[in-house]
């Protein structure tokens, strides 16, 4: 269980024996075509509503037409005589004093899925132009589906499985390009990775039925279209690492909380594999020490690599209070590290009370004497996060994973 590294790219580290790894303007009694405002989906949100269109006819005088307000910004100035609305760029103008044409759009969305409600034109009282014409709708749910950029620092955007845009990580893979390396993230490929003085170790290379080692794959995902998939791995483990939420003005601090939905091909095995490592602030000898989580006796474990520690106790009564994912099938998984106190929390698919078997408070249960002395301990934080296959005892498996955040308190499933 000893054998996991993670390589010295920029955060798996290896040592020599193991590796780890949205004004209104009120409207005129004219500017009766008025169309615009109906769709600004607020202002950079996505394409749909981004263009509001006409709001180029509020030609009627004295049509306090709402001339050129700003891009999807709600209805202009007066625009006397009505001949403003003429330039209603992205439901700028609505010539009919459109109103906040998408002004509340909450960016992030492509195809204005975000604009928050994004009542463009919404009050465009005359002339029936963009009144309450709820273009770029659904915007509410640009915060949760999945295809806004740039929610987050480290990541694409507001991750589909559960908002989190804003947070130190915010991932669901949907701006990456398939067949290619996550971007963010630092690939690391096991044991003997390929480099300039080792050319002939492992590369990211093509995986059979296609794809790479450690990539995005468009044709599996749990929200959008892409995940991250990780195709087998050594003792070391192929692994993508992110540490920018470690180390960014948002960081983690004391208190790390992730949540990540996670899929594998087959189920658990009973010998001892990984599916994430996390390098830490304790140091072991000259290589970093490591919380890992992974597969063994056919649920899952924590492993604290310094020690070789699991949790729960690696027979049936541990077993018995751990979570056995089903092969194929997308799950959730959450968990929150306290390193003031050294306590773990564990949830599984988004339950409101934590898996017993895989939570610490510090006092050891009967199913989990092999964690006191020797687990994590209080003073010790992660300093990154890798996702990917780990293979100690030569089972392999092929993971994926998607909507992955970390935050300072719980982000939940959905």
């Amino acid at each position: 269980m000893n054998s996991l590294r993670i390589s010295a790219v920029a955060i798996v580290l290896c040592a020599a024996s193991a590796c780890a790894s949205s004004t209104q303007s009120p409207g005129s009694s004219t500017g009766s075509t008025g169309q615009s405002g109906s769709s600004g989906a607020g202002s950079g949100t996505g394409t749909s509503g981004a263009t509001g269109g006409a709001g180029a006819t509020g030609a009627s005088a004295s049509g306090n037409s709402g001339a050129t307000g700003g891009a999807g910004a709600g209805g202009g100035a007066s625009g006397a005589s009505g001949t403003s609305g003429s330039t209603g760029n992205s439901g700028a103008s609505g010539a009919t004093g459109a109103a906040s044409s998408g002004a509340t759009g909450n960016g992030g969305g492509n195809s204005g899925a975000s604009g928050a409600a994004g009542n463009s034109g919404a009050s465009g009282t005359t002339g029936n132009s963009g009144g309450a014409s709820n273009s770029g709708a659904s915007g509410a749910s640009g915060a949760s589906s999945g295809v806004g950029d740039g929610g987050s620092p480290n990541g694409d955007g507001a991750a589909g499985g559960g908002g989190c845009a804003g947070l130190p990580l915010c991932d669901d893979f949907e701006s990456d390009t398939a067949n290619m390396p996550p971007n963010g993230w630092t690939v690391v490929m096991g044991c003997d990775p390929a480099t300039t003085q080792n050319p002939n170790g492992t590369m990211d290379g093509p995986a059979a039925g296609g794809g790479i080692l450690v990539g995005i794959d468009a044709t599996q995902a749990h929200s959008g279209t892409n995940s991250l998939r990780v195709v087998g791995g050594d003792s070391c483990g192929y692994y993508a690492v992110n540490t920018a939420a470690f180390t960014s003005d948002a960081a983690l601090g004391t208190q790390t909380y992730a949540r990540m939905w996670a899929r594998f091909s087959e189920a658990p095995p009973s010998s001892h594999n990984g599916f994430l490592s996390m390098n830490t602030t304790s140091m072991a000898s000259h290589q970093p020490d490591l919380l890992r989580l992974g597969f063994q006796n056919d649920v899952i474990e924590w492993n604290w690599y310094g020690t070789d520690s699991t949790l729960p106790d690696t027979d049936s009564a541990g077993a018995a209070q751990s979570v056995a994912p089903m092969a194929n099938t997308w799950v959730c998984i959450e968990f929150h590290i306290d390193a003031t106190t050294g306590n773990i929390e564990f949830w599984y698919n988004g339950a409101s009370v934590t898996t017993p078997g895989l939570s610490w408070n510090g006092t050891a249960a009967a199913y989990q004497t092999g964690w006191t002395g020797g687990g994590w301990k209080s003073g010790i934080a992660p300093t990154s996060l890798g996702l990917g296959w780990g293979s100690f005892n030569g089972v392999m498996m092929t993971t994926w994973f998607d909507d992955v955040a970390l935050g300072t308190s719980r982000i939940g499933c959905n």
